[in-house]
């Protein structure tokens, strides 16, 4: 039986089996005539191609059988797959509106910086020219007050001078 299920295993034996060989014409007979060869190589002397044939047979019949339950099996693990698929796929696109979100907040971030550092710059040269008009003030009333001094001088030097 193992080497019937050998022999059937290859791919290219078994569709030749099932008449997808019509271009070399092997026949049903000629491929049972080589597993037969094969077997009585295998030192199987007792096999006919008849017992070859319904073993071929038996082991077809039960492959659906088991396909089905392997099928159900894959279709169980097909349907876990996609769904792990879907949750991974729901899970990056989430991952991804977050780090969009991210990105978002920190361009806000940055440009409020910016307009931060704006008006501090601005804030800054309102205050130096503010230092500036006070110093030209001080700078202007010290002159004044030096002229106003130099008068009064003068004025208490003439007086002393002469006296009315």
């Amino acid at each position: 039986m193992d080497a019937v299920i050998a022999w059937m295993s290859l791919e290219t034996n078994y569709v030749r089996w099932k008449g997808g060989d019509k271009h070399s014409g092997s026949t049903k007979a000629t491929l049972v005539s080589d597993v037969v060869e094969r077997l009585k190589r295998n030192g199987n002397h007792h096999c006919t191609t008849k017992d070859v044939i319904q073993k071929i047979g038996d082991i077809e019949r039960s492959y659906p059988k088991k396909r089905t339950a392997a099928a159900a099996k894959m279709d169980d693990w097909s349907d876990i797959s996609a769904r792990a698929y879907a949750l991974k796929k729901e899970q990056v696109e989430f991952t991804h509106d977050v780090e969009k979100q991210k990105l978002e907040v920190v361009k806000q971030r940055e440009a409020r910086l910016t307009e931060e550092t704006k008006l501090n710059v601005r804030l800054l040269t309102i205050q130096a020219e503010e230092a500036h008009w006070k110093f030209e003030l001080a700078r202007e009333t010290a002159e004044v007050d030096a002229r106003i001094r130099k008068i009064q001088t003068r004025k208490d030097l003439k007086e002393r001078a002469c006296p009315m």
